[in-house]
């Protein structure tokens, strides 16, 4: 496992563009430490079935389609009868 120290917590800090004051290097120390011991302890979890197979990874468990409309609405029926489509685009107010 990598060594977490307040060096590699700046490095971190740096990548994300974060401006950190020193008691927050120690403070994300620690917990930096805690994440990637975690991460670890998954990396451990056994993904293969009785019989041999592997597990296959979740992609989504959530429907890709809108879930938030009713089935009787679509998102065109929605815009249109507010008025705001024109044909194939949408009406937007004049910036300029």
């Amino acid at each position: 496992m990598i060594e977490v120290n307040e060096e590699l917590t700046r490095k971190v800090a740096e990548l994300a563009r974060l401006e950190l004051s020193e008691n927050e290097v120690k403070a994300f120390t620690g917990q930096l430490d805690v994440v990637l011991k975690y991460i670890e302890l998954l990396q451990q979890v056994d993904l293969v079935r009785p019989d041999g197979s592997a597990i296959e990874p979740l992609v989504n468990p959530m429907e890709t389609e809108t879930p938030f409309l009713r089935p009787d609405r679509s998102v065109d029926k929605s815009v249109q009868t507010r008025g705001i489509t024109d044909g194939d685009g949408y009406k937007v107010p004049q910036i300029i």
